[in-house]
């Protein structure tokens, strides 16, 4: 038994004890509170745990999936380097209606290893211009491809060919 509540039941003051009593009661509620606290506090813990889990989750998703988009780059490399041995014209080809070179599509679509590799094969790409008079530096710049954009101005400035690099 609380103490206090002890000395006011043998002083017989019924308000000291109900003084006494509402302080216990009190302190009770107090407690009740920190509890519910402590409880959805805890809730709140495991549920950004599960969002790190989820998150970690995408990640490896997303690791995945630029693992299989460099397998693909790979691939396509593999191919450019093929056409070039078996006929070294089939990289000349241009699509229809805008007349994109492999180059232009590559740039477009931000794959560097691409790029590099058909420049490599083909360095005349460099200067092609399709059906509205853009090279791929131009494709590659307005698609924000900054390091693509570098690349190609590094070379079209290093080696034989010239592009307008305004």
């Amino acid at each position: 038994m609380d103490p206090r509540l002890y000395e006011a039941a043998t002083s017989r003051s019924v308000d000291r004890i109900k003084k006494r009593i509402d302080r216990i009661k009190e302190r009770v509620d107090d407690t009740s509170r920190r509890v519910d606290s402590i409880k959805e506090h805890i809730v709140c813990i495991k549920e950004h745990n599960d969002r790190i889990k989820e998150g970690n989750g995408l990640i490896k998703k997303r690791n995945g999936l630029i693992k299989k988009r460099n397998d693909l780059i790979k691939k396509q490399v593999d191919i450019v380097k093929e056409l070039k041995k078996e006929n070294p014209n089939l990289l000349l080809g241009v699509t229809p209606v805008l007349e994109n070179t492999i180059l232009h599509l590559a740039a477009k679509r931000g794959c560097k290893d691409l790029v590099k590799e058909v420049c490599k094969q083909c360095e005349s790409l460099l200067a092609m211009t399709n059906s509205k008079g853009d090279t791929a530096l131009h494709i590659a710049a307005r698609a924000g491809h900054l390091s693509i954009v570098k690349f190609l101005v590094e070379k079209s400035t290093s080696g034989s060919s010239f592009i307008d690099v305004e």
